[in-house]
């Protein structure tokens, strides 16, 4: 059953897909942070420990010895993936996924992995490949909502806002109270001239619980006072002024010299 705030949210998404398309920023995967089961090789203490500590850095150089001395089994280059990525060093985790995703093991197909391979390639500027990619864990699994998300989030940095307002609307209908989502929807309606709808998604975005622990919260937050500041919405802008001073000093200072600028 519906609460009254989703019902809201309910009626926000079912308006948003009847309306036409004018003419007229980012989601991170919480990465893997526990190793999978295998019997061979069995994963060297070493990198057992490291995993556990989530000492990223440590993890990557440990895995690439380890793929040195034992290059044909998956698990050491699934190790160099998940590393790089959880270290950002998003080149090394995405010489990871190609290699690892040779040894054809039913483990690597998994939507949570593609997921993670599409996510890096997002890092790296290389959205259309990055959207192949996902459109290949959607075919696993149509039902992932942060699939859906981080398939918006690929088209907004692509800027093809459109087709990142549908995938948000199939996140949305999957789940409604994923705030990343409805940033990138937020995003979507903003690159499209659609200023009101952007910020109604992202006053949405900012009243759920965070659900990424790698994003910063201030994140979150600077759209909407931007969008207040363009549209003329000097309280509001404020408010949000407030917000982000108790938790991101540099994006306030981006916010404060715009509302400075307010005529």
């Amino acid at each position: 059953m519906f609460s009254p705030t989703n019902f809201l949210r309910f009626i926000a998404v079912t308006f948003l897909i009847l309306i036409p398309c004018a003419d007229a920023a980012n989601l991170r995967d919480t990465a893997v942070r526990s190793l999978p089961s295998t019997s061979k090789p069995a994963w060297p203490n070493q990198v057992e420990q490291l995993w556990k500590n989530q000492n990223w850095p440590a993890l990557l150089v440990a895995c690439k010895e380890w793929s040195a001395t034992e290059p044909d089994p998956w698990e050491p280059w699934y190790c160099i993936a998940i590393a790089g990525l959880n270290a950002k060093l998003y080149n090394d985790s995405l010489r990871g996924f190609e290699a690892y995703q040779k040894r054809e093991d039913p483990l690597l197909l998994t939507p949570d992995s593609i997921h993670n391979h599409a996510f890096v390639l997002g890092q790296l500027g290389r959205f259309d490949e990055a959207v192949s990619v996902i459109d290949e864990a959607i075919k696993i699994d149509a039902s992932n909502h942060v699939i859906w998300a981080l398939r918006g989030w690929l088209l907004v940095n692509d800027k093809r806002y459109r087709e990142a307002r549908r995938s948000c609307l199939m996140s949305l209908q999957r789940n409604l109270d994923y705030a990343e989502t409805w940033h990138i929807l937020g995003a979507a309606n903003w690159g499209l001239g659609q200023n009101q709808l952007a910020i109604e998604a992202y006053e949405i975005s900012v009243s759920l619980p965070q659900d990424n622990p790698d994003i910063e919260r201030g994140e979150y937050w600077l759209p909407l006072g931007e969008l207040y500041v363009i549209t003329g919405q000097r309280e509001k802008a404020l408010r949000v002024l407030e917000m982000l001073d108790s938790m991101d000093k540099m994006r306030s200072e981006t916010l404060r010299k715009q509302i400075a600028e307010m005529k």
